[in-house]
C-alpha cells in the first residue's frame, strides 16, 4: 500500500501529460466551462466619460456665488441624451445641458448636477449651491482599464462573468474541451431501474447516479456502461472497447479488491494497461486503483461501496480532473472538531462531516455517526469531508483539522 498523499502524486505526475486541448466556444455556450487561456480587457470601460445621473453639465466656475439664499441662473442651452455620437457635444461657459443617465457629457463638464437638485424654469436652471468637481460623472476606464487581465486560465465560467465577457464584448471564449468519461459499475447484485423491486441480494445503482451528477456538474461529458456478469471475459471486451473510443477518463466501481469476483486488476493487466497503484492507506477506499490505459486514458478502479467511490470521486478522480483541465486544486479549510476521535489504524480518513460557522466567525466540525463506508444516511445531513492524517493516532476536542465543503 502507498500513502493517500504518494497517491495524489502519482496522479498529478501522470495527469499532468494528459492536459486537455482547447476550443472556442460562443459566449451562449460559455457557462460552467473552463477558460483555457488568461483573458484581457480589449478596451477601456465606460468608453467614455458619461452621466451618472439625470441632471445638467455645468462648469463649477459658472456656480462658483451660488447659494441657497443667492441662487445663479444659467440658460438650458440643449439636451443630450444616451445614443449614438459622431463627435462630442461642447459645453460653452455660462450655460448649462441637460444630460440623460449614461449619455456622454459635453466637453468641458466639470461636474453634472441632479434634476432635484435644482430648479428647472424651462429655459433657464437655478442652482442654489456649487458641486464638486467630477459629480456625478463616470469616468472612462473607471470600471474596467484596458489590457488588464480579469480572468484567468482554469478559472471556470460563472453566470456572473457572462455580464462581463458580455459588456466587454465577448463574443467567444478558449475554453478547455469537456473530459469524455466512461463509468462503468460492476456487479451482478446491481440494479440498474428503480421502478424494479429488489429481490434479496440486489442493491440499486446508487454509485452510477452520483457519479453522473458529480462529473457532468463538473463539466464532464458522462458515460456510463453496466458489467452485470462477474466474468473477467465480459469486463476485457468492454475495457478493449472503451479504450478504443478514447475516453479521457475510464472508471469503474466495484471488482476492484480481492475477492474471487475481484478482476479489475488482472483484466487490466490483460489489455496491457500500466498500474501505478493498487491500495492505498486509505478509509474509507483502501482498494483503490490507478492505471493508464494502452490508448493513453486514465484509469480509476473504485470500491464498490458507495463511501467509498464518492471519496474516490471527489479527492482521486477530482485532482485528475482539475489538472487536465488547467485548474487549480481546491481550497483547504479548517474548523476545530466538536467531540473526540480515536482511530484503530494507521489509515488517513476521510470522514463525513457537518461543519458551522459561529458568530463569532470561527469555525467547528461534527464528525457525523455512521462513518462505515456502506451507510449512506449521513448523506442527509452532511455539507463536507474531513481529513485525519494516516499519521494522528487520535483527535481531541476543539483540536483543528482540515475539511472541504461539498459545494466546491
Amino acid at each position: 500500500m502507498i500513502s493517500f498523499t504518494q497517491a495524489q502524486q502519482k496522479i498529478q505526475e501522470i495527469a499532468s501529460s494528459k492536459v486537455l486541448g482547447a476550443e472556442k466556444v460562443s459566449l451562449e455556450h460559455a457557462v460552467f466551462r473552463i477558460l483555457a487561456e488568461d483573458i484581457f480587457v480589449p478596451f477601456d470601460v465606460p468608453t467614455f466619460d458619461n452621466a451618472a445621473m439625470d441632471g445638467f453639465a455645468v462648469y463649477c466656475t459658472d456656480l462658483a456665488a451660488a447659494t441657497s439664499e443667492f441662487p445663479i441662473s444659467l440658460p438650458k442651452a440643449g439636451i443630450v441624451a444616451a445614443k449614438n455620437y459622431n463627435k462630442l457635444p461642447v459645453l460653452n461657459r455660462g450655460t448649462c445641458l441637460q444630460v440623460m443617465t449614461g449619455a456622454p457629457v459635453p466637453i468641458g463638464t466639470e461636474a453634472v448636477i441632479p434634476v432635484e437638485d435644482v430648479l428647472n424654469a424651462e429655459k433657464h436652471i437655478i442652482y442654489k449651491s456649487l458641486p464638486a468637481i467630477g459629480a456625478h460623472i463616470r469616468l472612462k476606464g473607471q470600471d474596467f482599464s484596458k489590457g488588464n487581465c480579469f480572468l484567468t486560465r482554469g478559472t471556470k465560467i460563472s453566470k456572473a462573468h457572462i455580464m462581463v465577457l458580455a459588456t466587454l464584448g465577448c463574443a467567444e471564449v478558449t475554453v478547455f474541451k469537456k473530459p469524455n468519461v466512461l463509468f462503468i459499475s460492476t456487479g451482478a447484485e446491481i440494479v440498474d431501474d428503480m421502478a424494479s423491486p429488489l429481490n434479496l441480494g440486489q442493491i440499486y445503482n446508487s454509485n452510477h447516479h452520483y457519479a453522473r451528477v458529480l462529473l457532468e456538474d463538473w463539466g464532464c461529458i458522462y458515460h456510463h456502461q453496466p458489467l452485470r456478469e462477474d466474468k473477467m471475459a465480459s469486463y476485457v471486451n468492454m475495457l478493449q472497447d472503451s479504450d478504443k473510443a478514447g475516453y479521457d477518463l475510464v472508471l469503474s466501481s466495484g471488482a476492484v479488491s480481492a475477492g474471487a469476483y475481484d478482476f479489475v486488476q488482472e483484466g487490466l493487466k490483460k489489455i496491457g494497461a500500466t498500474i501505478l497503484y493498487h491500495k492505498i492507506k486509505l478509509k474509507p477506499g483502501k482498494p483503490n486503483l490507478f492505471a493508464v490505459l494502452p490508448s493513453g486514458g486514465l484509469y480509476f478502479g473504485l470500491p464498490g461501496n458507495p463511501v467509498s467511490t464518492a471519496v474516490g470521486l471527489h479527492f482521486l478522480v477530482g485532482l485528475a480532473f482539475t489538472i487536465i483541465t488547467g485548474q487549480q486544486r481546491p481550497p483547504k479549510f479548517y474548523a476545530r472538531l466538536t467531540r473526540h476521535i480515536e482511530k484503530k489504524q494507521p489509515l488517513h480518513l476521510i470522514l463525513k462531516g457537518q461543519y458551522r460557522q459561529l458568530q463569532d466567525g470561527t469555525m467547528t466540525v461534527d464528525i457525523l455517526d455512521g462513518q462505515e463506508s456502506f451507510m449512506v444516511h449521513p448523506f442527509v445531513n452532511m455539507n463536507c469531508w474531513v481529513f485525519i492524517d494516516e499519521q494522528k493516532r487520535s483527535l481531541h476536542k476543539d483540536e483543528v483539522v482540515e475539511f472541504y465543503p461539498l459545494s466546491i
